[in-house]
């Protein structure tokens, strides 16, 4: 197998066990288990390499926070398996009855804490390489083969169905946020963006994910979507600056975060609010019924603070406390299932990310309106999964990964591109 086919083969891998709706792919779960461990297994084999240097100087505080945060997820489940059940319950969806259970066993949260660690590893591994824009197009090319079908097929629903339906890749949040990863790794792959073509296909990913979202009635993805648009696309030169810092990244996903959790009522109060919630965004005054729930979940609260309740398990907590499926807050979210220790390790690993941005802002700033979409998402939604730590990896992007007649040709532009808006900013 040459180097090539290789970067291919682990991509393939890493995408099964990060991204791929598997459950739908292969619905028997003993042979999809099976598969699970094997790939499971062998990156791990593969990756042994990595596991002396994942320590280095320039890899070692964000493996180290990415390591305990893995430890507290699954920790945090095997703490809480013998008490979590009695918050079990029941729900009606499209007149069938579900019975919700507690997450009791680590198995698929340790599946998706090895392909995290292992994708981690392999990307930092490749980082500086031509390898990195062979695994990026995999990336996108499989994201893109599930996301044809599955976009056209939420098209083709009448509106209202489609905002109730199940998807390829789950939900309409779900599909929009798989229409949001395939455009960050586009824009990883063309960070410069100086070809008007390179900006027409990113422009008309968003526009897709932003005609989807509407479609299927996800006001929240309409909000992402044009934050990312905005960020990539339209931002001015000395905006991009101040929020590829550490201080506004790190202010942002708390201020923001937790901000709007605890403010909403009082944001409810003021008329251009109300009327920016109801006729920009077409929600009601009640967001959907997450007034009510941001009050209700405090409940939950003071159970388990330390290490939360277990990793999987907002779900059922939030349907117990509040009657909704979660919590609808992506901080609030990870705060039930891994506790104080795991939220501020989630932190942590936000800032040793920013601080790896600021290092090489032009050509890490995809990382940077990625992020900062999923905080404005994180609002009314719950975006803080382990894909998206997975993402944070790209912190490591290198120029070395862009061959050189590509930074000859972008990179010369850039230098020219970002001159320009920042004379315009004086």
């Amino acid at each position: 197998m040459n180097n090539k086919s290789s970067v291919i083969f682990i991509s393939f891998l890493l995408f099964w066990l990060l991204l791929a709706p598997t459950s739908v792919i292969i619905p028997d779960p003993t042979i999809n288990g099976w598969i699970k461990n094997v790939i499971s297994l062998y990156l791990i084999w593969y990756v042994r390499q990595d596991i002396t240097t994942m320590f280095d100087k320039e890899f070692r505080s964000f493996n180290i926070l990415l390591l305990i945060y893995c430890a507290i997820s699954l920790f945090s489940i095997y703490y809480n398996a013998d008490t979590i059940d009695k918050y079990a319950g029941k729900y009606i969806s499209q007149n069938e009855e579900i019975r919700l259970e507690g997450v009791t066993s680590i198995k698929g949260t340790l599946y998706s804490a090895i392909g995290l660690l292992t994708a981690s590893l392999y990307v930092q591994r490749i980082s500086n390489t031509e390898d990195l824009r062979i695994f990026l197009k995999t990336f996108c090319g499989l994201l893109f083969l599930f996301l044809i079908p599955t976009n056209i097929e939420a098209l083709l629903r009448p509106a209202e169905e489609g905002a109730i339906a199940q998807y390829l890749v789950g939900n309409k949040f779900s599909l929009g946020y798989y229409n949001l990863y395939l455009c960050t790794l586009y824009y990883f792959l063309h960070p410069f963006l100086d070809y008007r073509r390179n900006r027409f296909i990113l422009l008309s990913l968003i526009i897709m994910m932003l005609i989807v979202s509407i479609h299927t009635q996800c006001s929240t993805m309409v909000m992402g979507s044009l934050t990312f648009m905005f960020l990539a696309l339209y931002s001015p030169y000395l905006f991009r600056i101040f929020i590829s810092s550490p201080k506004s990244i790190i202010a942002s996903l708390i201020i923001i975060g937790i901000g709007f959790f605890m403010s909403v009522t009082w944001l409810l109060q003021y008329e251009s609010f109300q009327y920016f919630l109801v006729n920009i965004l077409n929600e009601d005054m009640t967001l959907t019924g997450r007034v009510q729930i941001f009050a209700s979940i405090q409940q939950a609260f003071t159970i388990s603070p330390w290490i939360g309740l277990g990793y999987g398990n907002s779900t059922i907590i939030s349907h117990y406390f509040t009657g909704a499926l979660n919590t609808q807050n992506g901080l609030i979210d990870l705060f039930i299932q891994i506790g104080f220790l795991g939220v501020f390790t989630f932190i942590a690993l936000m800032y040793i990310t920013a601080k790896k941005i600021e290092l090489n802002k032009e050509l890490r700033y995809p990382l940077v309106a990625f992020i900062f979409t999923m905080i404005i998402i994180s609002t009314v939604e719950i975006p803080f999964k382990h894909i998206f730590i997975f993402f944070l990896s790209f912190c490591f992007i290198e120029e070395g990964a862009y061959d050189e007649d590509y930074v000859n040709e972008e990179g010369s532009e850039l230098t020219n591109d970002y001159e320009i808006m920042q004379e315009q900013s004086l």
